[in-house]
């Protein structure tokens, strides 16, 4: 949070300024209103990779009825519907504050991901709160990850992987001889921090980066 709230926190340590990428935000009340379908259908409306994850329009779709018959019930006494766990309701709300959150603050794709972690567990409460057919539930459940995975194996970060036996990376390092007054001096964007610890430990290291 810091230093991007830093309009909260008042730290002299960095400037006292609000900073977003507006760049991903919803446009308006309807984009607002049908962001989760926008954005699977559209990824790179709300990040530049191509990752497309059919459980955030299930999930929403699913909260919206169930908010709509449980509202129905209260007002009219009809669609009768057993009421959440008190667990059950502490999930489905957490999820539905951060999305909230996440939406009118970031939109960029990335950050949901502890929500996209517990959006099955999510669709399966509210799936099996809705109907009663549980097998049906699981076996969609499988379907929305089979999908996720094969739609997905060759964008984003599966494409960058490459294929299952190769090695994911390797380091090849120079010959130094006097690593206790070797200096190694980071440059550039490129993040270069996870080679550090393949080099001896007597090396000090500097990095001089943006953001």
């Amino acid at each position: 949070f810091f230093p991007q709230f830093n309009t909260l926190f008042k730290s002299p340590l960095a400037g006292q300024t609000f900073r977003i990428d507006t760049r991903w935000l919803p446009n308006g009340l309807l984009e607002t209103i049908f962001f989760p379908y926008i954005f699977t259908l559209n990824p790179q409306h709300v990040g530049e990779g191509l990752m497309q994850q059919f459980v955030w329009p299930v999930l929403y779709t699913l909260f919206w009825l169930r908010a709509i018959l449980g509202l129905s019930q209260k007002l009219w006494r009809k669609a009768p519907i057993e009421p959440f766990t008190p667990k059950a309701h502490f999930l489905i709300t957490f999820i539905a504050v951060a999305y909230a959150v996440w939406m009118l603050v970031f939109s960029i794709y990335r950050y949901t991901a502890p929500l996209e972690l517990l959006a099955p567990l999510a669709i399966w409460i509210l799936a099996c709160n809705l109907f009663p057919y549980r097998r049906l539930i699981v076996l969609f459940i499988v379907f929305l990850t089979l999908f996720a995975l094969l739609k997905n194996i060759n964008s984003g970060v599966f494409a960058q992987r490459g294929k299952w036996q190769q090695t994911t990376f390797e380091v090849d390092l120079p010959a130094i001889r006097s690593p206790s007054t070797t200096t190694l001096f980071y440059v550039g964007k490129e993040p270069y921090a996870w080679i550090t610890p393949f080099f001896p430990k007597e090396i000090a290291f500097i990095s001089l980066m943006t953001n």
